[in-house]
């Protein structure tokens, strides 16, 4: 597993969820980029089975493992959820 090919496909679909094109340097220049858009719970919880089933199925990662590291992603580069 290339590990820097699954981080660009991750990072990819979460700019997807929010209307966004990656790579975009303007954003990711910012210290704390990921708090510029939000989403809510409901679009989270879609991109974190999204992540789960790609981390699974195409990376053969465990399914416990997979919602391990969506977990981890999401901590550290997921959106602001709003209710």
């Amino acid at each position: 597993m290339n590990i820097e090919k699954v981080y660009i496909e991750c990072v990819t679909e979460l700019f997807k969820r929010v209307g966004l094109d990656f790579p975009n340097k303007e954003l990711t220049d910012k210290p704390d980029w990921y708090s510029e858009y939000t989403w809510t719970m409901d679009e989270e919880h879609s991109f974190m089975q999204w992540m789960e089933n790609y981390l699974h199925t195409v990376n053969k990662m465990s399914r416990i493992l997979a919602s391990k590291e969506t977990g981890w992603f999401i901590l550290a580069y997921g959106w602001k959820t709003i209710d």
